[in-house]
């Protein structure tokens, strides 16, 4: 007696679910694959067909509402046969356009520099709908097309001081009304044919602050986000002549107006050339997880020595592994010294103006 072996079909991993017999395809329209696209803020758009189809029986059929789009940065599937790598979070909607046959959807991250819709690459996407009927994972994939986001043009200004001394510290400044939060920027000094780098400082909308000790002659400057390249400029940097500051610097100096619970410190040593023994009271904000949840809190800046320049400018950062940043600016004239110091603590920011004289 012969038998009958029933073998059951196995959907193979990696290999997308078949569409039902009579469902129209997914027909990705636009970008074309491959195809280059300016980076845009507010999104990049993607469209396609998106027909009514079935889903599992006559009696229960799709709609536009069922479809929805993964952006990926790489073509890798997986064993589902879905775009393997999510790192621009969830899938997009589906938004029906006024052709009732087409529709879109959007790249669209939280803007920092890092986002692809304005810093550019190459993005792999993929639309997929509700299928109970097709098997496997229950939904049904279209094939995966790539574009090429072009990075958003981003300029600013480099600032730096009109008087600029060979050994020793300056505070230049980046300004950019561009999107970059999130980034870092990267000042850097050309040397032959290579660019060196001299600072690397989180940007900030009000301003990034950036510190370079550069050697007699004039030097180009660039500070770069990533590839993008946001300002140049050259500087004269000039070899230290007449010395403004002298031994009547020299001592200690406390705050010009004392203030309750507020500590400034510090000494002038080597005939007005070095500031040391460095140490103030901080007043800085911490961000707090919900609304209403800031809080200020009382930290300590130190710095150990720093150099004074023949005009008497003092420039100095320190930074430890423990998350703390100190980043000391100032003048030194007539035994006395103004500026601001800004210290850093982990998430928390507070910066505090300094008015001190020699006692």
């Amino acid at each position: 007696m012969r038998t009958l072996t029933v073998v059951p079909l196995l959907l193979l991993p990696g290999v997308p679910a078949a569409a039902m017999p009579s469902d129209p395809p997914i027909v990705q329209l636009t970008p074309a694959d491959g195809e280059a696209v300016p980076a845009n803020p507010a999104g990049v758009t993607v469209t396609f067909t998106c027909p009514a189809y079935l889903i599992s029986t006559p009696l229960d059929r799709g709609e536009h509402g069922d479809y929805d789009v993964l952006f990926s940065d790489g073509p890798a599937l997986a064993a589902n046969g879905r775009l393997a790598s999510r790192p621009y979070g969830n899938v997009a909607s589906a938004r029906l356009n006024a052709d009732g046959a087409t529709c879109t959807a959007l790249l669209d991250t939280v803007d920092t520099a890092r986002s692809p819709e304005i810093a550019g690459g190459t993005i792999h996407w993929q639309v997929s709908r509700t299928c109970t009927g097709c098997g496997g994972p229950g939904r049904e994939f279209s094939p995966v097309r790539s574009f090429v986001v072009r990075p958003a043009a981003a300029t600013g200004t480099l600032t730096a001081p009109k008087r600029l001394y060979a050994g020793y510290p300056a505070l230049l400044s980046l300004s950019s009304g561009a999107t970059l939060a999130g980034g870092t920027v990267v000042l850097e000094r050309r040397a032959g044919a290579r660019w060196r780098t001299l600072d690397e400082v989180a940007f900030d909308i009000d301003g990034t602050p950036l510190i370079a000790t550069l050697p007699r002659g004039r030097h180009a400057l660039r500070a770069r986000v990533g590839n993008r390249v946001i300002a140049q400029r050259i500087v004269t940097v000039l070899r230290p002549g007449t010395r403004g500051t002298s031994t009547a610097d020299d001592g200690a100096y406390r705050p010009r107006r004392t203030a309750p619970n507020a500590t400034l410190r510090l000494r002038i040593t080597g005939g007005g050339t070095r500031l040391t023994g460095f140490r103030a009271s901080v007043a800085v904000l911490c961000p707090g997880t919900g609304p209403g949840e800031n809080r200020f809190v009382i930290g300590f800046a130190t710095l150990r020595s720093a150099r004074v320049a023949p005009d008497g400018t003092v420039v100095a950062r320190t930074v430890t592994g423990a998350g703390t940043r100190v980043q000391l600016t100032g003048r030194l004239r007539d035994r006395r010294f103004s500026g601001s110091v800004t210290l850093k603590l982990g998430s928390c920011t507070g910066t505090r103006a300094l008015a001190a004289v020699r006692r």
